[in-house]
């Protein structure tokens, strides 16, 4: 069993997976990576912290050079891993400091969602934000909503006839 040893907004002093501790040292099931000279990001309790990195096993081979080893533990609910370069952008740039991953997608907003996601440049028409959620304009026509159960509006069919109705969905 671990002991908490950072917290949340704590700079980091040497990168590596920090293991997930709760407020008596209890491993979590789970590691953040965290990098030099960054703050440890916030967790979704109090009292939760970072226990010491899980260092890298040397294993000597036939030469005089260890190689070094490191498996991680699987993850909570099977969440993939991608695998590949992936570079961030400096979190210097980004509000609150938070890193991203390099992509090819033209951010071209900050200010419409929540804690200042990022917005990304897409072809969708984005005609109003209502509620901090972008309201989309689509290309295909609405049957009126008055004529549907629960007044909700769906998107004409043109593989059947317009007045065909198949069923109900609730």
């Amino acid at each position: 069993m671990g002991k908490k040893l950072f917290s949340p907004g704590e700079i980091v002093e040497e990168s590596g997976q920090y293991p997930v501790v709760g407020p008596r040292g209890g491993d979590k099931g789970y590691e953040v990576a965290a990098v030099k000279g960054e703050p440890f990001p916030s967790l979704p309790e109090k009292g939760w912290g970072f226990d010491a990195p899980r260092l890298t096993q040397p294993s000597e081979s036939n030469s005089s050079t260890a190689i070094v080893e490191y498996t991680p533990p699987e993850l909570p609910n099977h969440r993939p891993i991608v695998a590949g370069n992936l570079a961030l952008v400096p979190s210097e740039t980004l509000p609150g400091g938070r890193p991203i991953l390099v992509g090819t997608r033209q951010v071209i907003s900050f200010e419409n969602l929540p804690q200042h996601r990022p917005v990304f440049q897409s072809e969708l028409n984005i005609v109003a934000m209502h509620g901090n959620r972008p309201v989309i304009s689509l290309d295909s026509s609405l049957t009126p909503s008055a004529s549907l159960p629960g007044n909700r509006p769906i998107a004409e069919n043109s593989s059947s006839p317009s007045g065909t109705l198949m069923g109900y969905l609730d």
